[in-house]
């Protein structure tokens, strides 16, 4: 069927040869299988695991191989060492996570600043609270926002909006936090690139959170 088909004669060769010395292969490791010791009855053994449960289990096999000589039962157990202890190692301290999109609130008002950093949160913060004793030019409009009403925003109650440690998509997914909050005191270029595709859905985002 393959020479007829226009395939080489030399792949057809190769694929017969592999053939065979596969169906040799797959007898040679049937014979191996089977406990030649037993004589010519030998029959070959298969293993089937079972969840324990006291007081059944061990009735139950030892009727599974009276009926089925060639069963084996091997018990299995739910209880594992990871469900008898705790969570030992704590989840890391907001201050110290990494590659995230953050929410900051002000404390003089409603307003809020969306940002994103690849570095400790800790960081972001220290850098954010030193461009607020600098120059209303500097810095992003967070520094902006409490240099010019006297604000201060409350970088201890920074919370984390989503995480993404590639720069690209983190920046995507700051652009849709920004537009998801109601009073930001984001530039409105900071959201430059969005499609309008996406304001159907995150209204209706907006809607299910209120």
């Amino acid at each position: 069927m393959l020479l007829a088909n226009g395939y080489p004669v030399s792949l057809v060769s190769r694929l017969v040869s592999g053939w065979s010395c596969g169906g040799q292969r797959r007898e040679r490791d049937h014979a191996e299988a089977v406990d030649t010791s037993q004589g010519p009855e030998a029959v070959q053994k298969f293993y089937a695991g079972l969840t324990y449960v006291e007081g059944v289990s061990t009735k139950l096999r030892g009727l599974l191989e009276k009926e089925l000589p060639s069963v084996k039962i091997a018990f299995k157990y739910n209880n594992k060492i990871s469900r008898l202890h705790t969570r030992l190692k704590a989840a890391d301290p907001i201050q110290l996570q990494s590659g995230v999109v953050y929410k900051v609130p002000c404390k003089g008002c409603s307003t809020s600043y969306v940002g994103h950093t690849i570095s400790y949160l800790r960081v972001r913060m220290a850098r954010h609270a030193r461009d607020c004793r600098g120059s209303p030019e500097d810095g992003t409009m967070l520094s902006h926002h409490a240099i010019e009403t006297g604000h201060e925003f409350d970088f201890d109650g920074v919370t984390i909006q989503d995480r993404e440690r590639k720069r690209g998509r983190r920046e995507f997914k700051e652009k849709l936090h920004i537009m998801l909050t109601d009073d930001c005191c984001n530039k409105r270029t900071d959201v430059n690139g969005i499609s309008s595709v996406y304001a159907g859905i995150l209204a209706d985002v907006k809607a299910a959170r209120s």
